[in-house]
């Protein structure tokens, strides 16, 4: 049997454009237009992609007060780019890494020292006292916070679940939500994770209703992932949450994380209810010191 090379190595990259999931390649490919608008915008051609032009586009964004995370983000955009053009990944080289590496440590990005906090699950009687539930805009916004939060999901996660993804059992107390892409199913191939009721404010069967009037394929959100995350920071601050500043829709994953570490929990379940394939789920689930010194005394003095 004949084979041709070409079109072996075209197969070849083909199945490694299956390990990025879908909605890394979008973010991948949001991140690279705002590059591109960003240096035309300053008469700058962005193309072809240059470490010195990497390296300004970078600086400008440190400048504008982002954080560490995002700029890592933009790193790995190009990345994506160099590799799916099958161009030279400068992002490799030595000259960029050592950039890289210098702006990590200016920017403290080891230490993660802007990464957002948990959302205290307490604000969620806070906005019903606040926000009227007859409304649906506002009842949408209380199933999306509830799903977020007891579901552990990511923004981009909820953002494409569609009306079918989400099914209630019969006897009303198991909601299960299939995520068709995310980012650890860098292979599709879908993953379900499930909502048991609970008589809590945060449970999201009691808002389901929100949705009943949407069809099959249509999606849940049908906002942007920034009015969603900046209606956010305007209720947070509607019921009186002081530096509404540090928490974004990460901080629905964080939380409801957070909260399980606080009651027990195992790590091991919350990894698997967050879909987390690495340790670093491990942040999201550290408690506070007098507490972990309380546990550990705990344990320590029952042992014979």
């Amino acid at each position: 049997m004949e084979f041709d090379w070409t079109q072996l190595l075209n197969t070849a990259d083909e199945i490694s454009a299956e390990n990025v999931a879908t909605s890394s390649k979008n973010s991948y490919l949001s991140r690279i237009a705002t590059y591109e608008r960003t240096l035309t915008k300053m008469q700058i051609d962005p193309y072809p992609i240059t470490i010195d032009k990497m390296k300004g586009f970078l600086v400008l964004k440190m400048k504008s007060n982002k954080k560490y995370s995002t700029l890592a983000n933009y790193i790995a955009a190009f990345s994506y780019y160099f590799r799916q053009n099958k161009l030279d990944i400068l992002t490799n080289s030595l000259e960029f890494k050592n950039f890289k590496a210098g702006l990590r440590r200016l920017m403290h990005g080891d230490t993660y020292p802007n990464s957002k906090l948990p959302f205290n699950h307490t604000w969620f009687l806070s906005y019903l006292e606040k926000f009227s539930l007859n409304n649906l805009d506002d009842l949408k916004f209380m199933f999306f916070m509830t799903l977020s939060f007891s579901a552990f999901l990511r923004i981009s996660e909820l953002m494409n679940l569609k009306r079918k993804n989400i099914n209630l059992s019969d006897d009303n107390q198991i909601l299960t939500i299939t995520i068709e892409s995310s980012k650890t199913d860098q292979f599709g191939r879908q993953v379900e994770t499930y909502v048991y009721y609970n008589d809590t404010p945060w449970c999201p069967i009691k808002y389901l209703n929100a949705i009943d009037n949407l069809n099959p394929d249509d999606n849940i959100c049908n906002c942007s992932e920034h009015a969603l995350r900046s209606h956010l920071t305007v209720v947070l601050r509607m019921i009186g949450v002081e530096d509404a500043s540090s928490y974004s829709w990460h901080s629905f994953r964080r939380g409801g994380a957070y909260l399980c570490g606080l009651n027990g929990v195992p790590d091991s379940i919350i990894k698997a209810h967050g879909r987390w394939k690495s340790s670093a789920y491990i942040r999201y689930v550290n408690v506070e010191m007098p507490i972990a010194g309380q546990k550990v005394a705990c344990a320590l003095s029952n042992i014979k």
